[in-house]
């Protein structure tokens, strides 16, 4: 398997329900292409044949496999399915069996139950916070293998690159909330599928952390609607979600290419059924016609919402193509004194990003700018090094994880250094140094 290239080319955009119905037998075609996979699902099994990886439905992650596909299922609804250790475990051997494995064409990414609050709210940190701040083996920021500061990051990077060297086709239903280590279970697969209950953000640098399981490979590449991301240049438009975290909906999420489709949630189950049911092998092609007759069929059914980034892209280009921070936040600062159409967004990102770690902001921002033209397997090996100085005792993530899920934000998170002028370059720069040899991201044993 080679490595990892982002966008998929040719990202499906959603049709609205004008465009939908405006093309000559559009719509006739699309119902009954539908009236077709509904009759298919009637005649199908709809019994669960469990792999020899399958779990019981108490389990954190079930293993499933259903017809021609394989489902992982995030089961953890009182915890907004949060990623634990235990979770990437179970998946790991899985996805390396199922690469393999003639019996899966493709497999689909979802959590319990169908219409839920969430796909994955993030990666579940509150035990790496605990042991890291107790730092009773002294390796706290080490990246030492068996610590679990370092396995956590370890084993969800691992994973992460699986799943984007996985030659058989992912199909994530985000159906919800999904944050952080949720968006890198999914983002590097093939197909991305938001409803209209999909809420996403990458909050990392409110927490003393940074946009990582991938993302600054992944952020610097989008390009907007119909556009073509700058060879080896960041994205605006990754930039300014990595450094504010900004919350995106289906429409917003279309628009910049992190999810493929929009389907409404009412339908993702008898999507899934019916890939399920579509005999194997699942190429890309196949699988994208299929999404996109349900995409297009929901159409109408997608509520209008409004979507920031085409509103305020020129004001997005022009403040966050800036190359250091200090440039970003003053060209805000002019967008929101000019009183133009954008001067309130202006306003309301520079209170945001004034409440994000100052340190964190910066290591995000030479992380994006420089990944733009790394490979994945070479940023996910930066990215773990970073993460692992993040864990040093007396981080910004820990006062992170204390403000913002411990104490609720009262008191708020308080950051050293307090002011984005006082993280000099050479304090970045510790971010990056690398980590004793034995101590590294390796990812070898699954480059093929």
């Amino acid at each position: 398997v080679g490595r990892s290239s982002w966008p998929p080319p040719s990202p499906f955009r959603v049709p609205t329900a004008s465009s939908v119905t405006d093309r000559d037998g559009m719509a006739t075609a699309v119902a009954r292409r539908i009236v077709q996979l509904e009759r298919t699902l009637r005649a199908a099994p709809r019994s669960m044949a469990a792999s020899s990886f399958s779990t019981s439905a108490e389990e954190e992650l079930i293993v499933n496999t259903e017809g021609s596909i394989g489902e992982l299922i995030l089961n953890r609804p009182k915890a907004l399915h949060a990623l634990n250790p235990n979770m990437v475990a179970i998946a790991t051997p899985v996805v390396q069996d199922w690469k393999s494995n003639d019996a899966v064409a493709s497999f689909v990414m979802r959590s319990e139950p169908w219409g839920g609050k969430a796909f994955c709210a993030g990666g579940d940190v509150r035990a790496v916070y605990e042991d890291g701040l107790a730092n009773e083996t002294g390796t706290a920021g080490l990246g030492v293998p068996g610590s679990i500061t370092g396995d956590f990051f370890r084993k969800e990077y691992e994973l992460n690159y699986m799943l984007a060297t996985c030659p058989k086709p992912q199909v994530s239903l985000w159906d919800g909330i999904v944050m952080g280590g949720g968006v890198g279970l999914s983002v590097h697969g093939a197909f991305r599928v938001c409803s209209e209950k999909a809420l996403f953000a990458m909050p990392e640098t409110g927490i003393g952390l940074f946009p990582d399981v991938g993302l600054t490979y992944v952020l610097p590449r989008l390009a907007g609607a119909g556009e073509v991301a700058n060879s080896g240049e960041a994205s605006p438009i990754g930039v300014y979600l990595g450094l504010t975290g900004t919350r995106l909906k289906w429409e917003d999420l279309v628009y910049a290419g992190l999810a493929t489709h929009a389907v409404a949630s009412n339908k993702l189950q008898d999507m899934a059924a019916a890939l399920a049911a579509t005999p194997g092998p699942h190429d890309k092609a196949t699988v994208q016609a299929l999404l996109d007759e349900f995409a297009a069929s929901s159409a109408a059914d997608m509520p209008a919402e409004p979507a920031a980034i085409p509103e305020h892209l020129e004001a997005i280009n022009k403040c966050f193509s800036l190359g250091t921070l200090e440039e970003i936040l003053e060209a805000l600062a002019a967008e929101a004194g000019g009183g133009g159409k954008s001067a309130e967004w202006a306003n309301k990102t520079a209170l945001i990003m004034g409440k994000m770690s100052p340190t964190s902001m910066k290591v995000t921002l030479r992380m994006l700018r420089e990944h733009a033209s790394m490979p994945l397997d070479e940023v996910l090996k930066v990215e773990y090094r970073v993460a692992q100085r993040c864990m040093r005792p007396g981080s910004d993530f820990y006062e992170g994880i204390r403000g913002v899920l411990v104490d609720r934000g009262d008191p708020p998170a308080s950051w050293a250094p307090a002011a984005v002028e006082e993280v000099s370059d050479s304090m970045v720069q510790e971010f990056f140094e690398p980590l004793q040899p034995n101590c590294e991201l390796d990812l070898s044993p699954f480059i093929r």
